[in-house]
């Protein structure tokens, strides 16, 4: 079947959609029913960040890049860099429409922080990855293309997309989650509401009310702080999947390395075949990980089965309860600025450069439209799917590893389930309007 005309495109998105949705059952039901907890998820996901997705990242630079496809990928980057920057916007937009609500008042800090980090940070993997790969085996979607190299160019794409979002989310957005978990213990002292206050600028874009006693005077506390923050900022490029893309990327675009690892005949043909193999389940398990861990919610929320990891409620971490009118607004606040804001100014932004494209002297495209919006319908395909993709993963995995209060961490569960049931509806929407506009 080939894709034409919106009814076609759009059947062609459901069907990848539902496909998914089946594909994640059985982790959905694990989590629901209790065979899988939050415990169990953390150290599954620890595997997959540490060995299967470095092992994908080093097989897909090393074996596709070249320095002709390096011109295609950064692009990306700079997609990257934009979607990060106007989710930062849209956040303190949404903070400051919603200040007369009970969770943006003034002194309010954790509903509005997470706020930014569920609008600034999607889920560029677990979510893209396999709606990707289904989406390449679809006839007429890519114009005949094989679906395995589409998927492995896809790939290549969306890791590229990978390097700013990486950076900030395990710099700025894991910094910001420990300062919120230091401020919500009663025994934080001075030197965690200095952290705290370098790392939580305020979303609304209002003065941070700081007292002077806050900081401190000494200058070997203030070195402190600063070696302290540079070496979080250091420690992110040991991070495998740093290391992987950097290591992927050397290969690829040197052919004596390339050579050596992939291609028939290759010496250590063996080694990229397997690193190949491993990487290859990375789509589905983060798939069964983002179900798992969306069953475990439900099952906490349902109150079928209490909480009963320490990591999850840590002494002198409960926290303020999430009144559930202030729940719904924060919820819905989330809701319009990831799921509507987000794609209608990425889609403003993609409109922009087609019609610069189209009006380019002689038919033929230049400066900002050609190299950002390319005549590549698998680039655009995953740009249009990371401005339309919900909240990363990260961000309810993170609430629970750093401790954060239990009633936050099921804030932030409903929030999931709610968004991920939306999605079923946006997704289609958004990524049926863009495969036949764009």
């Amino acid at each position: 079947m080939v894709a034409t005309g919106l009814a076609s495109i759009t059947g062609t998105v459901i069907q990848a959609v539902l496909t998914i949705a089946v594909t994640g059952a059985p982790g959905f039901i694990a989590g629901f029913r209790g065979l899988i907890d939050q415990d169990f998820l953390r150290s599954l996901s620890r595997f997959k960040m540490d060995c299967l997705t470095p092992c994908l990242i080093f097989a897909t630079f090393g074996s596709r890049l070249t320095l002709e496809r390096l011109g295609r990928v950064w692009p990306l980057v700079v997609w990257s860099c934009v979607q990060l920057c106007t989710g930062v916007v849209v956040s303190a937009f949404l903070a400051r429409a919603n200040a007369r609500a009970e969770w943006a008042r003034p002194g309010s800090v954790v509903l509005p922080r997470l706020l930014q980090l569920a609008v600034c940070f999607q889920n560029i993997g677990a979510f893209s990855l396999p709606m990707l790969q289904t989406l390449c085996q679809s006839d007429g979607i890519f114009g005949g293309r094989d679906a395995q190299s589409c998927f492995e160019d896809g790939a290549l794409m969306v890791f590229g997309y990978h390097v700013p979002w990486d950076l900030a989310m395990w710099t700025q957005g894991y910094s910001c989650l420990q300062a919120l978990a230091a401020l919500q213990k009663p025994s934080a002292g001075a030197l965690a509401s200095v952290q705290a206050a370098a790392v939580l600028p305020d979303p609304r874009g209002l003065p941070a009310q700081r007292r002077p006693t806050q900081f401190p005077r000494h200058p070997l506390q203030r070195l402190t702080l600063q070696v302290q923050a540079c070496g979080r900022a250091l420690a992110h490029f040991t991070n495998p999947i740093f290391a992987a893309m950097i290591l992927g990327m050397l290969v690829g675009l040197v052919p004596p390395l390339r050579q050596l690892f992939f291609g028939a005949g290759a010496p250590l043909e063996p080694v990229g075949a397997g690193l190949k193999r491993v990487g290859g389940i990375v789509p589905v398990l983060a798939l069964q990980m983002l179900s798992g861990t969306l069953g475990c919610a439900s099952r906490q929320l349902l109150r079928l089965e209490p909480s009963r990891s320490p990591k999850a409620s840590p002494a002198g971490a409960a926290g303020p309860m999430v009144q559930p009118g202030a729940l719904a607004s924060w919820v819905a606040a989330i809701l319009v600025g990831k799921l509507v804001l987000m794609p209608a100014l990425g889609f403003a932004a993609f409109a922009a450069l087609a019609r610069l494209r189209r009006g380019a002297v002689g038919g033929v495209a230049t400066g900002p439209s050609e190299v950002l919006w390319p005549d590549d319908r698998l680039l655009r395909t995953v740009v249009i799917l990371q401005w339309s993709a919900p909240s990363c993963l990260s961000l309810i995995t993170l609430c629970y590893r750093v401790n954060l209060s239990e009633s936050v961490t099921q804030a932030v569960a409903a929030l999931y389930l709610v968004m991920y049931a939306a999605i079923v509806v946006t997704t289609t929407f958004w990524v049926s309007a863009g495969l036949m506009l764009f």
